[in-house]
C-alpha cells in the first residue's frame, strides 16, 4: 500500500514534472559533456594524423651516411626557411634588419636556370610599419620588386581600425587587389562568410612591389591550438551612415559587389539588414532598432552639446580576401583569384 500511495504521490502534476525537468538537465548535461569530449578526441585524433603523415624515418646506413624516408604524398615542392636558434645565432636578436630579407629575396632571383626558379615565395613576415632605417625598407621593397613572385600577407582584426587611419589601410588593401585580383564568383548567401571590419595591410611601396597577397588570419579550436584558417573571408568597408528615418523602400544596394545594410545594436552586435528593402523589412527595422539600438548624438550648431538625436544604419561594401595559403595555391595550379568559384557550404 505505501509504495503504491508513493506512486500515485510521484505521478501529481507538481512532482511529475519536477522528475521530468530533472531528466531532461541531466540530458542536456550528458550531451554537452559528451560533445566537448568526442569533439577534444576527435581533435586529437587530427593532431596524431598530421604528426604520423609528417614522419621522417631516419637510418643510419653507414658511418657518416643517413637515409631519410618521407611520406611520398607530400609534396617536396613546399620549402619552408625557418627563422631558427641557428638563424639567431649567426644574424642576431629578431626581427632581422631588412637588408638581410632583402639579399634572401634577391638570392632566389639570382639562380642561373630561371626555369628552376620558386614559383612563388611567401615572406611570412609583417610589413605593416616602416624600419627604423629607410635604406633598408628601400632596399628590401627593390628585390620584392625585381624577383616579381614574392607574396605578402595582410592581418585582419574583428575591431575597426583607429579612427583616422581607415582610409591609409584601405588604400593599401587597394593595391593588392590590383596586382593579383579578387575573388567574385561567389554562390549562396555571403553575408555567410567570416567578417573582419579591420586590415593591416603591408605598407604601400610593399604593397605596390608584392605580386600577390592573402590573409594570415587562423581560428582557434577549444584546445586554444590553431589547426584551422577559413579560405576566404570578407573585409568590410564603410561607405556610409544613414539616419534611419531617411532610409527609403528600394534604398539602392549593389549586391553583386557585396554591399549590404546593417545595423549595431546596444550590445555592439552587427546585424545585417534583409535584401531586398520592402516595406515590411523597413517597418520590422524600425521597431528592432527602437527597442534595441543606441541613439547617436549629434552637435550640429557646434556649442559643444549635443542637439541632435538619430538611429543610424550603415551601408558596407565587403572584399573578398583569400587565405595566403588558398593563394599561394592558385598560383602554383597557374590561375588567377578571378577563377576561383566560391560555393558555400559545398567547395
Amino acid at each position: 500500500m505505501t509504495l503504491k500511495k508513493g506512486f500515485a504521490k510521484i505521478r501529481e502534476p507538481k512532482y511529475f514534472s519536477l522528475i521530468i525537468g530533472l531528466i531532461v538537465f541531466l540530458v542536456i548535461i550528458l550531451l554537452t559533456y559528451g560533445t566537448v569530449i568526442v569533439s577534444n578526441l576527435e581533435l586529437k585524433v587530427l593532431d596524431l594524423n598530421f604528426r604520423l603523415k609528417n614522419r621522417i624515418n631516419e637510418s643510419r646506413i653507414q658511418e657518416g651516411v643517413t637515409l631519410e624516408e618521407r611520406n611520398p604524398n607530400i609534396s617536396p615542392d613546399i620549402l619552408i626557411v625557418g627563422i631558427d636558434d641557428k638563424s639567431l645565432s649567426k644574424f642576431g636578436r629578431w626581427p632581422f634588419p631588412r637588408y638581410k630579407e632583402a639579399n634572401l629575396v634577391e638570392s632566389f632571383s639570382r639562380i642561373k636556370r630561371q626555369y628552376e626558379r620558386e614559383n612563388a615565395l611567401f615572406l611570412d613576415i609583417f610589413f605593416i610599419e616602416p624600419d627604423r632605417q629607410a635604406e633598408d625598407d628601400a632596399l628590401l621593397v627593390d628585390s620584392i620588386r625585381q624577383n616579381g613572385r614574392v607574396f605578402l600577407e595582410t592581418v585582419l582584426q574583428f575591431g575597426k581600425n583607429t579612427p583616422g587611419t581607415e582610409s591609409e589601410f584601405e588604400a593599401r588593401q587597394e593595391l593588392l587587389y590590383k596586382n593579383f585580383g579578387k575573388i567574385t564568383r561567389v554562390a549562396g548567401d555571403w553575408t555567410k562568410i567570416n567578417v573582419f571590419r579591420g586590415l593591416l595591410p603591408p605598407l604601400k611601396p610593399y604593397a605596390k612591389a608584392s605580386y600577390g597577397y592573402g590573409h594570415a588570419n587562423f581560428i582557434g579550436d577549444t584546445d586554444k591550438i590553431y589547426r584551422r584558417q577559413p579560405l576566404v573571408v570578407r573585409s568590410s568597408i564603410l561607405e556610409k551612415e544613414i539616419p534611419l528615418k531617411d532610409l527609403k523602400v528600394g534604398e539602392p544596394i549593389d549586391r553583386a559587389n557585396f554591399e549590404r545594410l546593417a545595423w549595431i545594436d546596444k550590445e555592439n552586435i552587427f546585424h545585417d539588414i534583409p535584401y531586398p528593402l520592402t516595406r515590411s523589412v523597413l517597418d520590422d527595422l524600425k521597431k528592432d532598432m527602437k527597442k534595441n539600438a543606441p541613439l547617436k548624438a549629434e552637435d550640429t550648431n557646434n556649442d559643444k552639446k549635443p542637439d541632435k538625436y538619430y538611429y543610424v544604419v550603415r551601408k558596407y561594401r565587403d572584399n573578398l580576401i583569400p587565405a595566403i595559403t588558398l593563394s599561394l595555391a592558385v598560383n602554383y595550379f597557374h590561375r588567377k583569384l578571378s577563377d576561383v568559384e566560391v560555393n558555400l557550404g559545398k567547395y
